[in-house]
């Protein structure tokens, strides 16, 4: 039932729900300070996240009230439990708040188990039980406490959270603050204003309105004027709610981005991005975005608010019904039409009254005077401020904003011009701090209001820096006056302008007014129509200042030859989408920033005074010639002709000392660069990728400010330039696919380069040995050099033994490694630095014994190695190892140290992928495999992978029958879960067949992730070589203590095969749910009961399912099981317990929403197949 609840005045204390720190970092000191809490403090610090880590060493015998504050001000407490946690009085203190605040608060807890069992935290056992005892008898007067503090630790270790047992500190620590990071992220606060008058009883209202926690769908509006606060009152709402929703996502000015390019379908993109984190979703039009939507959101709670609505099919097209959502989803509507509100299923309609007075001079005096109050001699003028402000939000905020630190004869001036003005409505009380602006203020106002309001923030204060004025202080001036707000981007951590809407309105209409029958004599042209009938009429004036061109949707408009003839004082041209077309033959000499993509001129109409020109943005146009004008281009910072298929040769640039960025990218034709682009003093971005019939190259690079460069693919290119003089500033530089034959000892001149890639340069014959004087560690890419014969010698490098960097990474296929040259030379002389080496494709019979000094070697490829017999040993830090391929390979001691039960540091992936020799010498298959891992004393703590030849799945995998059908489809089930599985491993396991295809491999991966949560909470991606057909198993395990297995919520066990050139089918899948072997002897053990059948059902056609009541349910282009496996409890010792099925009890409707969900934790299997 519709209901209206408006609300009187009311005065409140400023309300934030803001905390001061992301992330509380709780743990033992003398165990990870120095080491991984460090390394962990200072990656979440560089990737923006606020963290707080106590680096008090002296602490006394109880917990600081200030520390127990910082608790509750953190979004986010990390618990890194290590071995000497527990002996610490402080730490479970801090953990007992931590779970206090976890409950009063709704804080997320993360708990990092460092080289300790989760199950000796819950269990307190080791180090962990020895310090309860410690307490206990140090405490035995106080047994409470310690009671808490035992119960503080099983809670704890029952969370979800990470577990680093052995391996890559690093990788781990990468893993955790990504998981951190998109917690952070997701329930990122909006901006609101810092002094919230009245906010608290609004805000209660509409709480009670929405009533948050209950299963029911409901939408809910929010009405009122213009300027009285209602985005404001959603913002504070989605604030305080966001987090009790598995997805929240609040789409501002939903009237106004409707209208623009994208429109309604990059809304709804937006929407689905925010909610499900999927960025390559695509929805091709609107109908497609609601069914996308319906489908995706009806079984997610949710919160969405859609501000500023003022067209029903924006509601139609974002929030069409309450059975678009899930149960406890909730909508929140803002519009100052009421009539949107009353036909679109809104349960309820919250009118936002204006302030009453005391509100309105409360939040006037914080604009005014920083100060809840008035100051004593300007409590007359402020009550007459008020007044004129008509008690609107928006018109307080800036009156008091524009009158803040003046002198009271001042206030009474400003009042009295105000007074003179006969219509007050709210344009002209925002007026009053317009007019009170300096020239360069305004016009950097009216720039915003026109053209840049909601664009990044960077490209905002670029394109003002090209109209000469000041960015920096125009837009924190425009800041400090409420005038502007800068808010995040939607997805990410840049910012935005923001201007309210009627701020815009205002200076949009007083660019209207300079001239309001003929737009061409105003100084700003944005809206569709003005600019087609200046641009085709030809009257446009020396007034006009700047032109965007922004259609509806994309469409030609045929330009007149001298449409720009008149605009004299033209600054700037931002074509956003039209088409256009015709002969221009003059383009103002005022232009500081051309963004014209796609322009359809052959040649530049520029004459040699184009002084002010800052940016040249034209990719893709059919440009042939660029003439003269570019020989005083003195002030033109970047040049961006990208994809300009047609010009064939490159200008004299020595006109351009300024230069900092050029891109060529993709120039098919471009044939020759001019030599003055090698003397570029400023350039940092030199891009010239792809451009295939490029010849001719400066000689000479003298660019001592280059940053990067990149000429891949610009395969008719044949020499280098040499090196001209330091450039140390260089850091990348990509010469793959490439003709060049050699590099010049010069390039010693590179001091600071990191990565340097020549993959795929078949002409090239040799490196000087002069790469041995870098001074850093550096990457080398030389895959498929086919004609590398030799690396240099350090001998004749003018640098000592001891100098010179080593690579981190090394990708080659050179001949110094064939068996002719010599197998057991080194390269270099030492590769301690070595991290990754890409050896595939070489014709050796046995392994380098260099290799095995690899000391810290993690990655390495001998895939294809089709000569290779023996592997004899390898570094002890090899976490990933690739023979696949390698067919006449039959010894490997590696694999038979693992075989033997031997411990293996570290190793996470190997792929033995058409070793069948290997196979048979060693005699091993996946169920041997299988039950090595299960054995292996640090295996079976991680996760591990492997791909061998074979067909059969270990016995112990509970089945899974998978039928494939013609389109890439995907097959998910159900797996009901026990309620204690978080220390438990999942083992996936799946037979393909390859048929013999040389074209390329088949590349597959597998990911798990609950059920309709937008992050994967394990990940991995393989590679099967082509070539034969063969069988082969993939084992895969992975750990579930990452996934939070308190929630109610089914888990998805996800497998996507993609097919590239290769041709793969399924033949069996199966998985098993286990745990390592020390876990407690008494813990409920538990086994699939049954095998599990997936069968097709048409995509084209519903199916209806019969439910428990009888009625018919359809389910429109599904995939159901035709049964459903549940994990029944056996007893101890690992034995199945024989239960009786009852075919009612153990059938459980998948994917129909009449069912009733499972009370405990599912699990789902879902795999796909892509071809």
């Amino acid at each position: 039932m519709l209901s209206y609840a408006t609300e009187g005045a009311s005065s409140s204390s400023s309300f934030t729900p803001q905390r001061k720190y992301d992330v509380f970092l709780s743990f033992r000191g003398e165990d990870t300070r120095y080491n991984f809490t460090d390394h962990l403090y200072n990656a979440l610090i560089q990737r923006g996240i606020r963290t707080f880590i106590d680096n008090d060493l002296t602490r006394g015998e109880e917990i600081s009230a200030a520390l127990l504050k910082t608790i509750e001000d953190s979004r986010i407490s990390v618990i890194v439990f290590s071995k000497n946690y527990a002996s610490s009085k402080w730490c479970l203190d801090e953990l007992v708040k931590i779970l206090e605040c976890k409950e009063s608060k709704q804080q997320v807890v993360w708990p990092i188990f460092y080289k300790v069992d989760p199950s000796d935290v819950r269990n307190r056992r080791g180090s962990f039980g020895e310090a309860i005892v410690q307490h206990e008898h140090k405490f035995k007067d106080d047994i409470e406490k310690v009671n808490r503090w035992r119960t503080a630790l099983s809670k704890a270790a029952n969370l979800s959270g990470s577990h680093f047992f052995d391996g890559y500190e690093s990788k781990f620590i990468h893993e955790v603050v990504e998981e951190i990071s998109a917690k952070v992220l997701r329930c990122t606060y909006l901006n609101v204003a810092k002094h919230l008058v009245g906010i608290q009883r609004r805000q209660g209202r509409m709480e009670k309105l929405l009533g948050v926690g209950e299963n029911d769908v409901r939408m809910v509006g929010i009405w009122g004027i213009g300027g009285i606060g209602k985005t404001t009152l959603a913002k504070a709402i989605y604030n305080s709610n966001a987090d009790k929703f598995e997805g929240s996502c609040f789409i501002e000015n939903v009237g106004e981005n409707s209208t623009t390019h994208g429109g309604l379908v990059q809304l709804q993109q937006s929407f689905l991005f925010e909610i499900l984190g999927k960025k390559t979703l695509e929805v091709s039009n609107v109908d497609r975005g609601i069914n996308v939507i319906k489908e995706r959101m009806r079984d997610k709670k949710v919160l969405l608010i859609l501000d500023d609505v003022n067209q029903l099919d924006q509601l139609n097209s974002l929030a069409g019904g309450c059975d678009w959502f899930g149960s406890g989803s909730r909508i929140i509507l803002t519009t100052r039409d009421t009539r949107l509100l009353d036909g679109h299923q809104v349960h309820s309609i919250y009118e936002v009254d204006g302030f009453d007075f005391d509100e309105a001079l409360e939040l006037f005096s914080w604009n005014a005077f920083k100060r809840n109050v008035p100051l004593n001699d300007y409590m007359e003028l402020a009550k007459c401020a008020v007044d004129m402000a008509k008690c609107l939000p928006l018109a307080l905020t800036i009156l008091g904003s524009h009158l803040c630190g003046r002198s009271t004869d001042q206030w009474q001036a400003a009042l009295e011009s105000y007074k003179r003005v006969p219509k007050k409505d709210i344009q002209d009380i925002l007026k009053i701090s317009y007019d009170a602006l300096e020239y360069s203020l305004k016009e950097v106002f009216l720039d915003i209001a026109c053209f840049f309001n909601g664009k990044n923030l960077d490209y905002v204060k670029q394109k003002l820096e090209c109209c000469d004025l000041d960015p920096v202080i125009g837009i924190e001036l425009l800041k400090e006056k409420a005038l502007i707000t800068i808010d995040r981007e939607e997805f990410g951590l840049a910012f935005k302008i923001q201007m309210h809407d009627l701020l815009e309105e205002l200076g949009k209409e007083i660019v209207r007014q300079e001239s309001p029958t003929e737009p061409g004599k105003r100084s700003r042209l944005w809206f569709h129509e003005d600019v087609y009938h200046v641009l085709t009429e030809n009257t446009g004036t020396d007034q006009v200042k700047g032109i965007m061109i922004q259609l509806p949707q994309p469409e030609e408009i045929r330009l007149s030859a001298k449409c720009f003839s008149k605009m004299k004082n033209l600054k700037f041209v931002i074509n956003c989408n039209a088409s256009l077309s015709g002969d221009v033959d003059y383009l103002p000499n005022e232009l500081r920033f051309i963004d014209w993509p796609g322009c359809h001129l052959q040649s530049l109409p520029f004459n040699s005074n184009r002084k002010k020109l800052v940016v040249l943005n034209m990719p893709n146009s059919l440009i042939r010639q660029l003439g003269e004008g570019f020989k005083n281009m003195q002030n033109v910072k970047s040049i961006n002709l990208e994809g300009c298929k047609y010009l064939t040769r490159t200008p004299d640039f020595s006109g351009t000392p300024s230069l900092e960025r050029l891109n060529l990218d993709r120039c098919a034709q471009l044939v020759e660069v001019h030599p003055s682009v090698g003397v570029l003093s400023k350039l940092v971005r030199l891009s010239l990728m792809d451009c295939s019939n490029l010849e001719n190259f400066p000689t000479r690079l003298h660019l001592k400010s280059l940053e990067f460069i990149n000429l891949r693919g610009c395969r008719k290119l044949e020499n280098f330039s040499e090196i001209d003089g330091m450039m140390d500033k260089l850091s990348y530089m990509n010469l793959g696919g490439t003709a060049i034959k050699e590099l010049p000892l010069s390039i010693r001149y590179l001091n600071g380069l990191r990565i340097l890639i020549l993959e795929n340069c078949g002409s090239l014959t040799n490196l000087p040995c002069s790469i041995y004087e870098w001074q850093n560690p550096f990457g080398l890419y030389l895959s498929r050099c086919s004609n590398l014969f030799s690396f240099p010698s350090r001998m004749n490098s003018e640098a000592s033994s001891s100098a010179g960097p080593l690579p981190l990474l090394l990708s080659t296929n050179h001949r110094t490694l064939d068996d002719t040259c010599g197998p057991a030379v080194s390269p270099w002389n030492s590769l301690s630095t070595l991290h990754s080496l890409d050896l595939s494709r070489l014709n050796f019979v046995s392994l380098p014994e260099w290799i095995s000094k690899c000391s810290n070697l993690k990655w390495l490829d001998l895939s294809c190695c089709k000569g290779l017999r023996e592997i004899s040993e390898l570094p002890p830090t090899i976490g990933w190892l690739s023979v696949a391929g390698c067919v006449s390979l039959e010894i490997f001691s590696k694999l038979s140290n693992l075989l033997k039960h031997n411990d293996l540091q570290g190793l996470m992936w190997i792929d033995l992928s058409h070793c069948h020799r290997l196979r048979d010498n060693l005699c091993y298959d996946s169920t041997m495999m299988d039950n090595v891992v299960q054995k292996n004393q640090v295996l079976r703590y991680m996760e591990f992978g492997v791909l061998l030849p074979g067909s059969k799945v270990p016995q112990r995998f509970n089945p899974v029958t998978l039928n494939r059908g013609y389109f890439p489809e995907e097959y998910t089930a159900f797996v009901e879960l026990p309620s204690k599985w978080g220390n438990k491993r999942l083992g996936l396991c799946a037979v393909v067949e390859t048929r013999g295809d040389e074209s390329g491999p088949c590349q597959m991966s597998a990911s798990i992730s609950i059920k309709d949560e937008r992050r994967d909470y394990f990940n991995v991606f393989i590679s099967l070589p082509g070539g034969s057909s063969a069988d082969h198993v993939w084992l895969q395990y992975c750990t579930l203590s990452g996934i939070p297995y308190d929630k109610k919520d089914p888990i998805a066990v996800k497998w996507r095969f993609v097919i590239y050139g290769g041709t793969v089918s399924f033949k069996s899948c199966g998985f098993c749910l286990d745990c390592p072997q020390d876990d407690e002897k008494d813990e409920d053990q538990w086994l699939p009961s049954t095998s599990l059948s997936l069968e097709k059902m048409n995509p084209r056609k519903r199916k209806h399912i019969q439910d428990e009541d009888g009625d018919d349910e359809k389910d429109e282009e599904e995939w159901l099981p035709s049964t459903c496996l549940s994990l029944e409890k056996t007893n101890p010792p690992r034995k199945r317990k024989h239960i009786q099925e009852e075919e009612d009890h153990n059938l459980v409707a998948v994917n129909n929403t009449s069912a009733n969900p499972p009370k405990d934790n599912w699990l789902s299997l879902s795999f796909k197949l892509n071809q």
